[in-house]
């Protein structure tokens, strides 16, 4: 679990900075590159495009990235909201419930990563039994919302 975050995180870093096939072949030379010693990578997501099939945009200027995990209790939920950046997620525990504004409804379980929809109402919730845990990373701007509430 440890080394899927971290890889995911300095993806996250990594992405906006370059195309993502070019990264991934990246990671790929990381891990079968000399010295490198027990190292292997797995692709949680690959995609140019949100769950909902939009094209990623990242911001122009001032680039910002950030990071943070999302706990929802059983019964929980995130509150109707759309994010104007692109917004990676990833599972870490339970089984996260997003339904999205004309677009019905997704389901993403423990291990799963998913590119948010952008621009769009949606609300993630928790149906379980048990707490969900997300990873949320942000490619936003400085000084910008990365979350819009009605």
């Amino acid at each position: 679990m440890r080394r899927a975050l971290i890889g995911i995180l300095a993806a996250s870093v990594i992405l906006p900075v370059g195309g993502l096939a070019q990264n991934l072949v990246a990671w790929g030379q990381y891990s079968g590159a000399a010295g490198a010693v027990g190292v292997t990578t797995t692709v949680v997501v690959q995609s140019s495009k949100t769950a909902i099939g939009q094209d990623i945009q990242y911001p122009t200027s001032s680039p910002e990235v950030a990071a943070l995990i999302v706990n929802i209790a059983p019964g929980g939920q995130t509150g109707r909201h759309k994010h104007p950046v692109p917004v990676f997620g990833y599972v870490l525990d339970g089984t996260l419930t997003v339904a999205t504004e004309g677009h019905g409804v997704a389901v993403y379980t423990q291990g799963q990563g998913f590119m948010e929809s952008m621009n769009t109402w949606h609300n993630g919730m928790n149906r379980g039994a048990r707490p969900v845990k997300v990873l949320a990373v942000f490619m936003g701007g400085q000084g910008k919302p990365n979350v819009i509430r009605p």
